[in-house]
């Protein structure tokens, strides 16, 4: 898991430029590095973009490999949406389904990328490996942070997509 450098305090958003030099970004799926531009663009000068900031329509180039997760309780995670692309990597139709009724390795690769963009609020590249069947595959993923206008993390978008080097 890797997370943008920055340096918080005095009420200055992070500085997320520091995640385009990382090398986890360099090795992430393109798509995925279009999204987190997108992502800083809505973004602005706010330490979070609003989840409502994000058209659907807008959103078209990755909405089959799109997650939308939304905290529950205090240690799970709901989905709210989840793409069709996506139904492979997390081993089944995951839409209105929480993270803790996914299938172990599946649950243990989610559940800490999550947790750390919801405590630190920020983006978060990850590179799970999830058994299928008798093989493994490597997906290329991207948790975004997004607020209802304000600096709580009140929704994770997850962009995955399956790692070509896998």
């Amino acid at each position: 898991m890797t997370k943008p450098g920055g340096k918080e305090g005095g009420g200055e958003p992070l500085d997320y430029r520091a995640i385009a030099g990382s090398a986890a970004f360099a090795a992430l799926d393109p798509k995925l590095k279009l999204l987190f531009e997108y992502w800083n663009a809505k973004r602005g000068t706010q330490p979070l973009p609003a989840r409502l900031g994000l058209p659907v329509a807008e959103l078209k180039p990755w909405i089959g490999q799109l997650a939308i997760l939304e905290p529950s309780g205090t240690r799970d995670f709901r989905f709210r949406l989840c793409g069709t692309g996506l139904i492979r990597r997390f081993g089944r139709e995951a839409t209105g389904a929480g993270v803790h009724e996914l299938a172990g390795d599946v649950r243990e690769t989610l559940q800490a990328p999550l947790r750390h963009v919801l405590s630190a609020r920020v983006p978060v590249i990850a590179r799970p490996r999830i058994h299928v069947g008798e093989k493994s595959e490597i997906y290329s993923e991207l948790l975004l942070p997004l607020s209802d206008g304000g600096e709580s993390v009140t929704t994770i978008l997850l962009g995955a997509y399956l790692s070509r080097d896998a």
